[in-house]
C-alpha cells in the first residue's frame, strides 16, 4: 500500500495532464517471458543441458533488455548456437517472445481504466516496433492506450534517455513537461531521461506495481 500512497500524494501535488509509462519490467514483465522464450530456443536448438552457469551468462548478456540486441543476438549465436545465424536466432525472439507474455493481471488493466478517466495515458519504450508492439497485444495492454498515444523508439528518430525522445513526446502530445509524470523501472533511461526534460517521474517495477495493485480497491 505505500507505493500506492506515495503514487496518490505524488499525483495529488503536482498539476498531472498525462501519465506516461515505460513498458518493459514496468507495466509487464518482460524478464520473465525472455526467460521463457530462451528455454524454448534452447530446447529446439541446443542439445546440451541448460545449467545454472550458462542461464546467468545469458541473463548477465542481456542485462535486462538492455544490451543492445545488435550485441546480444550475435553473442548468443556465436557462443551457443553455431548451426543458427544471429538472423535466425533474432527472428525466433521476434516471433516468440510476446507469446510467453500472459495476459495481464486484472488489478493492473483496472487500475489503468481509473486513470485514463482522470488523465491522458501513454506508452514510451525503447525497442524495435514489432516486438514492442506484439508484447501490447499479447499483454492486451493496447486495449488501454489510445494508438496515437504510444511511442516505440524504433518508429522515432530517438530512444530514452535521450532528451530529444521527451521532447518530441511532450509536443506530440500537446502537454507542457511540467504537467507529465514518467513511470519506470530504470533509473537512467525512465527517471533521469525524463526529469532531464523538465517531467515529473515516479519510479516503480513490474513485481512492486502488481503487488501494490493486488492490495488495492482496484482488485
Amino acid at each position: 500500500m505505500l507505493l500506492l500512497d506515495e503514487w496518490n500524494t505524488r499525483l495529488q501535488q503536482a498539476q498531472i495532464e498525462a501519465i506516461v509509462f515505460d513498458l518493459d519490467n514496468t507495466l509487464i514483465d518482460r524478464d520473465s517471458a525472455f526467460k521463457a522464450c530462451t528455454a524454448a530456443l534452447w530446447k529446439a536448438y541446443q542439445s546440451l543441458p541448460l545449467s545454472h552457469n550458462i542461464w546467468e551468462e545469458i541473463i548477465d548478456k542481456d542485462h535486462r533488455g538492455y544490451t543492445p540486441r545488435t550485441i546480444f543476438y550475435p553473442w548468443l549465436q556465436m557462443r551457443f548456437f553455431p548451426l543458427l545465424s544471429s538472423l535466425e536466432i533474432e527472428q525466433f525472439y521476434q516471433t516468440h517472445l510476446s507469446t510467453y507474455l500472459p495476459p495481464s493481471e486484472q488489478a493492473l488493466l483496472s487500475w489503468l481504466q481509473a486513470l485514463k478517466e482522470k488523465y491522458t495515458l501513454a506508452i514510451l519504450s525503447n525497442g524495435g516496433s514489432q516486438n514492442q508492439r506484439a508484447k501490447l497485444a499479447n499483454s492486451q495492454l493496447d486495449q488501454r492506450f489510445d494508438p496515437d498515444q504510444i511511442f516505440i523508439s524504433g518508429e522515432l528518430s530517438y530512444r530514452k534517455p535521450q532528451l530529444a525522445i521527451f521532447t518530441h513526446v511532450a509536443e506530440l502530445m500537446g502537454v507542457q513537461p511540467s504537467q507529465l509524470i514518467m513511470v519506470g523501472d530504470h533509473p537512467t533511461n525512465d527517471i533521469k531521461g525524463a526529469e532531464a526534460a523538465g517531467w515529473l517521474t515516479f519510479s516503480t517495477d513490474y513485481p512492486q506495481l502488481i503487488t501494490a495493485l493486488k492490495q488495492h480497491t482496484y482488485v
